[in-house]
């Protein structure tokens, strides 16, 4: 498997990313602390506070993660360092 970043907006716009982003820059782009929720092959950041602060549903990070998220969300595939 290849090792794939990317961010799901909440707007329904993808944006491929180049390389791994590090932890200051997934939380610039969930706009806080960052909670990991384990998917097959990876994982997806978004703001563990999503909901306190009333982020917009993400219908399409919801459908990867198979459960109700909120705001952006960092979505990282293949990455050996997260077995």
């Amino acid at each position: 498997m290849e090792n794939l970043a990317y961010v799901l907006r909440a707007n329904g716009d993808r944006v491929d990313l180049d390389h791994r982003p590090t932890l200051e820059e997934a939380q610039k782009v969930v706009g806080g602390y960052v909670e990991r929720v384990k998917i097959l092959g990876g994982v997806v950041f978004v703001n563990e506070d999503g909901f306190a602060l009333h982020l917009s549903d993400n219908l399409y990070a919801s459908s990867l993660v198979r459960q109700h998220i909120v705001g952006d969300a960092v979505v990282l595939k293949g990455w050996r360092t997260l077995a």
